[in-house]
């Protein structure tokens, strides 16, 4: 296991919608021998349960009230609501529409930091979300903010779903991530920003094999200078 002074690492990596940084978290960890943290499933599952609760999505006091009564974790990296595996159901396109209701509630988002925090321990981690390091895992050793321009981040969100069997246009896709860009960073709660002491990285016309490589030496390195 890679450590630093006998800490265990952690490594997390922030970004907007289509940034690539779901993709690049989940390489990386696997590379590194790392736990991945996908703080978004925790999101996604929480928004599932509410659904399947036939909570109403507009009213936060409810939404608070039902996410407080669930349990909602990660094992080993995937999602589990209630003690069941919902990996499958938290990816449905519609859910990803929901899913603003939810991170934008302080009470929710709350919980879900402490589940992101408890998957964690006891492992070097890859967390990925809009707060992994500027909220969640503060002390993070290494902190990337992932970025790339709009149109680009659209075509890949839209060639994603594509090849998931998902028939949306690419203009509901440019205005799906045109509302999630605004909800993520105008919510008045631990709004998407760069961490002060992150490195950002603009993915634009890199492959993700680029990217990961770039992460891969940032970790590294961080690694060699805690052994000095």
């Amino acid at each position: 296991m890679f450590e630093i002074m006998g800490e265990q690492i952690r490594v997390a990596i922030d970004g907007p919608a289509g940034s690539g940084k779901s993709t690049v978290a989940r390489l990386l960890a696997e590379r590194l021998g790392f736990l991945y943290i996908d703080t978004g499933a925790l999101y996604r599952a929480a928004t599932f349960g509410c659904i399947e609760r036939g909570v109403d999505l507009s009213d936060a006091a409810a939404l608070a009230s039902a996410v407080a009564a669930m349990s909602v974790e990660l094992r080993k990296g995937e999602p589990y609501l209630d003690g069941r595996n919902v990996k499958v159901e938290v990816r449905r396109p519609e859910l990803t529409q929901q899913v603003r209701h939810l991170s934008s509630n302080p009470a929710v988002r709350r919980q879900v930091t402490g589940a992101a925090r408890q998957a964690a321990r006891g492992h070097s981690i890859v967390a990925e979300g809009r707060d992994a390091g500027t909220v969640i895992f503060p002390q993070a050793q290494v902190k990337t903010y992932l970025d790339a321009d709009p149109q680009e981040r659209v075509r890949r969100r839209h060639r994603e779903l594509r090849e998931k069997g998902d028939s949306v246009s690419f203009e509901e896709v440019l205005e799906a991530i045109r509302r999630r860009d605004a909800s993520d960073m105008g919510r008045a709660d631990d709004p998407l920003r760069v961490a002060e002491d992150a490195q950002v990285i603009d993915t634009t016309g890199l492959t993700i094999e680029q990217v990961v490589d770039s992460l891969e030496k940032l970790v590294k390195r961080k690694i060699g200078e805690g052994k000095q």
